[in-house]
């Protein structure tokens, strides 16, 4: 047998072997971020963005003195509408839900700490928390007496874990600004879990502070949570508030579930790539393998004649084949372990929760390299297996 064809087929296995390595990385990645916890229940939830003045749209001016109360009204009419309808289990309001492309940074003052924090600032309407399913680990949800001047805050776990330790968060307060210069003191009534608010592999985020409105304006978000079909429930949501305030705009209307898998595309795209690319590099070697040995067969037919005339087994002739196989399959998988693992090191910032150094996963592909392509070389091996020994001397 030539030693070109041979190195070509060693060289497709070891592409194979990386290819399909990378594959069970990202796949291992991928699974461990669909099971990650978010903190919340993304399953039955609609969010819809909705602009009652078109100031996002029509650059319409809001006077927050005499439009406010205005349009607070036409929220909670809204609001009505959206929890009577059938399926409907919460309805609530926010400003910058996960997921919804929105944030909100603010300053606090910590108690005991000199200078200024950043938090994320989320302003919530009561029931949000039942809405999106976040639990609460200490204290109570906000109420509808909350309003005013001297309304509490809750806190998420992130913010107890780095200012409150060994603290009972329920008898500590602390300073928010209430989206100006001035600070005021705000008791914390309750400890939310921590969730994800961007991407589901997001490293430690900042903490979180919740403020409690009856309706964020002159744009806010409404969630609304349904036990029935929440693609069913955007389409009605799209016609039923413009019918109940004409001129409302619908900027985002959209499950929460759709949100977070936009957040999955680019390492989706990345898979599909890996996993097509390695497909066909280990289609094309089981191709060239079978050819190889088929080749390697026929040149050396007369051989094997002598070998099954001299009493040599047919099982024997097709394990000198497999052999001659596996050995090949086992060069170009050592070489693709060897260059495939350093070369994964690229695909750290896409792995979550799994190195690149993963046994598991370079396991799983070496032996899928070997179990398919041993497979292509039993046909050859069969083959020589049942030369006629006769007829490979004659045609010698």
């Amino acid at each position: 047998m030539g030693r070109l064809r041979p190195a070509l087929l060693v060289g497709q296995v070891m592409l194979t072997t990386i290819l399909l390595g990378g594959s069970a990385l990202l796949l291992r990645s991928a699974i461990n971020l669909i099971s990650t916890d978010r903190g919340f229940t993304e399953q039955g939830v609609l969010m819809t963005m909705v602009d009652p003045l078109g100031v996002s749209v029509d650059n319409a001016v809001f006077n927050p003195d005499t439009d406010r109360p205005r349009v607070r009204a036409l929220m909670e009419r809204i609001r009505e509408a959206v929890a009577a309808l059938p399926g409907v289990d919460h309805v609530a309001f926010a400003d910058a839900p996960p997921f919804s492309h929105s944030e909100a940074v603010s300053t606090i003052r910590v108690p005991g700490v000199a200078e200024t924090q950043s938090v994320r600032s989320r302003v919530v309407s009561p029931g949000y928390f039942a809405t999106l399913g976040i639990g609460l680990s200490a204290g109570r949800d906000f109420a509808s007496t909350d309003f005013g001047e001297a309304a509490p805050v809750i806190i998420d776990a992130d913010y107890q874990k780095r200012y409150l330790q060994g603290v009972d968060p329920l008898d500590s307060f602390v300073e928010v600004t209430d989206r100006g210069d001035v600070y005021r003191k705000a008791r914390i009534i309750g400890v939310a879990h921590a969730i994800k608010h961007e991407a589901l592999d997001e490293a430690e985020a900042l903490p979180v502070v919740y403020e409690p409105v009856a309706v964020p304006v002159p744009v806010a978000f409404l969630l609304t949570h349904t036990s029935g079909d929440v693609r069913q429930l955007a389409e009605t949501l799209r016609h039923r508030i413009p019918g109940v305030q004409p001129g409302t705009m619908i900027l985002f209307n959209k499950p929460l579930a759709d949100s977070i898998a936009e957040t999955l595309a680019p390492r989706r795209a990345l898979l599909e790539a890996i996993v097509t690319f390695g497909a066909a590099t280990l289609l094309l070697a089981s191709i060239g393998l079978a050819a190889v040995l088929s080749f390697s067969i026929r040149r050396r037919t007369a051989e094997l004649g002598v070998r099954l005339a001299i009493g040599a087994s047919p099982s024997s002739v097709r394990n000198l084949v497999l052999r001659q196989g596996v050995i090949l399959i086992a060069s170009g998988g050592l070489l693709g372990l060897c260059i495939g693992i350093p070369l994964a090191r690229l695909l750290s910032d896409r792995l979550y929760r799994v190195v690149f150094t993963d046994a598991m996963s370079w396991l799983a592909a070496a032996v899928v390299v070997l179990l398919i392509a041993s497979a292509a070389c039993w046909l050859p091996a069969r083959r020589a297996a049942a030369t006629d020994p006769i007829e490979a001397l004659r045609h010698e």
